[in-house]
């Protein structure tokens, strides 16, 4: 790596600070207030002299004001699989090498709906109010799929939307695009293009010009063109899924996730560092970084509600949230029950009251607690190593899944923050 700013923390000294405050060892919690990658919309801001909340601790990563900011998002690209293969892939040690770097704790839950949300508004979970990939939504009463803006199992998307429901308002949130559009500045945001028309899509992008992608190969022509095309200041923010994609049916370390991230940087080099002339590198800046890791979870640590019948019993709703990062709600007058059932759990699950972990500040600032405790349940599962937790509609036959992300181990929590000035390639 570059050396950084004397007072940018090293790794080495991040990590340290962030494992001195795990619940426990193998573990840790969400920066919000410093090494968080809420804070990297903050940063952003910064650079161009927006209003921002940018922690002290974050600041000095960029070593200068730039013109043109590069965010690429690369979907469940942890901070431990960065540190495995850099020395084994040329294009991403070259690339690592000229750059500072951090790691960053994501989210709780570590999961996409939540934790990419945070990236493209730069809030935490209790302010922009998503807890999960399935969330009880009193508004409606029902459990939503908010990947889908729909009904709990139904396949369809934006069913919701049909019935008139304004995902703003059920889920109110300011994006990193909509302060840089007022101030003049570009805001530009390439995704997949099965993203771009759906209901988290119009949540994240509002105030940027969308573009969509097929693949990495026009993805990266996207991005080259836009940067050959105009010199105007502000952000072109890319989202890359791959990783998460493979990692979820292969594992996290697995030959093909690392195959894979090293074709996006060989890539990324050819396509677009080495594309661009001196002037168009000039006063630009890439931020990479991602929404989570992930880890290796094995059928035989879950639990699953088809198989523990007392457990399913004193529960009210199926398990929301996510596997990994459960929200359980008891049935009236079960919630000390379901608590001493939850100790029979202990080896497989941090387990904590919904309401201890919203005032320890584990979902943001607990002054903001109001706005979600109807959406996080009575307690929270938290797998410890592979453990999740399941539905009654899940056998343990099904479970196919390889890589999971939710909870708080350090593969899912940590992810890189690398600067690269294009100027110095």
């Amino acid at each position: 790596m570059i050396t950084a700013s004397p007072s940018l923390l090293s790794p080495d000294e991040v990590l340290q600070r962030l494992r001195t405050r795990a619940p426990e060892p193998g573990m840790v919690l969400p920066d919000y207030g410093g090494f968080g990658t809420c804070n990297v919309s903050q940063l952003i801001l910064k650079n161009f002299g927006l209003a921002n909340r940018c922690p002290d601790v974050l600041a000095p990563l960029l070593d200068r004001k730039y013109k043109r900011v590069i965010l690429l998002i690369m979907d469940a690209l942890g901070w431990n699989q960065i540190q495995s293969w850099v020395e084994d892939l040329p294009s991403l040690r070259r690339m690592y090498e000229r750059s500072a770097a951090v790691p960053l704790t994501v989210t709780f839950p570590s999961t996409t709906t939540v934790a990419l949300t945070a990236i493209y508004t730069g809030l935490t979970p209790v302010e922009h109010t998503i807890t999960g990939h399935y969330v009880y939504m009193r508004e409606l009463g029902a459990v939503m799929d908010v990947l889908r803006f729909s009904p709990s199992g139904d396949p369809r998307r934006e069913v919701y939307a049909e019935r008139g429901m304004d995902v703003h308002e059920l889920f109110p949130m300011t994006t990193l695009f909509e302060p840089l559009k007022e101030a003049g500045l570009e805001g530009l945001s390439i995704t997949r293009g099965i993203f771009t028309n759906t209901a988290l899509g119009w949540l994240h992008h509002v105030g940027a010009d969308v573009v969509g992608y097929l693949t990495g190969a026009d993805m990266l022509v996207h991005l080259r063109n836009a940067l050959k095309r105009s010199r105007r200041e502000g952000v072109i923010a890319v989202y890359w899924d791959v990783v998460d994609m493979l990692a979820h049916e292969y594992g996290p370390f697995s030959d093909s996730v690392r195959a894979a991230v090293d074709q996006i940087f060989y890539s990324f080099e050819r396509e677009i560092l080495n594309s661009l002339t001196p002037a168009e590198r000039a006063e630009t800046v890439l931020l990479i970084t991602a929404d989570h890791g992930q880890c290796d979870s094995h059928p035989e640590e879950a639990v699953l509600l088809s198989e523990e019948p007392k457990l399913r019993d004193l529960l009210m709703l199926p398990p929301t949230g996510q596997s990994r990062a459960a929200y359980l709600y008891a049935h009236q007058a079960e919630a000390e029950a379901l608590g001493a059932e939850l100790e029979r759990y202990a080896d497989r699950f941090h387990v904590r009251s919904s309401q201890d972990a919203l005032q320890s500040g584990l979902f943001g600032p607990p002054e903001h607690a109001n706005r979600i405790r109807h959406r996080v349940g009575d307690y929270v599962t938290i797998g410890r190593n592979g453990a999740q937790l399941l539905g009654p509609e899940i056998a343990r036959h099904q479970l196919s899944i390889v890589g999971r992300h939710g909870s708080l181990t350090e593969n899912e929590m940590l992810v890189p923050l690398i600067a690269l000035p294009l100027d110095g390639w």
